[in-house]
């Protein structure tokens, strides 16, 4: 089998059609890859927001925790609402963070 025709004028159109596929191929890869690391970039602060958000979560959670320990209003004061509040784990996980986990790969 042949990898390129024996007339040279053909052989030369096959040879630079190939050399310009491979060198759209690796353009490809270099503009996503490109994509990526700029994806990857816009989500660092999205993750310092939910570092904070845990952050406070955790306060809050502190302050709960002692103002339910009060004599007679402790529970009350905990939450006034009188309804467990959801811990930010079982939130819906949507927005820019689960966009790029979703796109982006590791």
């Amino acid at each position: 089998m042949k990898l390129y025709a024996d007339l040279p004028g053909r052989r030369a159109a096959q040879v630079v059609a190939d050399v310009l596929s491979v060198g759209w191929i690796l353009a490809c890869t270099n503009i996503g890859k490109a994509v990526h690391d700029a994806t990857m970039g816009l989500r660092q602060p999205a993750d310092g927001l939910a570092s904070a958000g845990n952050q406070l979560e955790a306060g809050m959670t502190s302050a709960g925790d002692r103002i339910a320990q009060v004599p007679l209003v402790g529970d009350a004061l905990q939450d006034p609402s009188g309804m467990p509040p959801a811990p930010v784990s079982r939130w819906p996980r949507s927005g820019p963070i689960s966009a790029a986990r979703s796109v982006a790969w590791p």
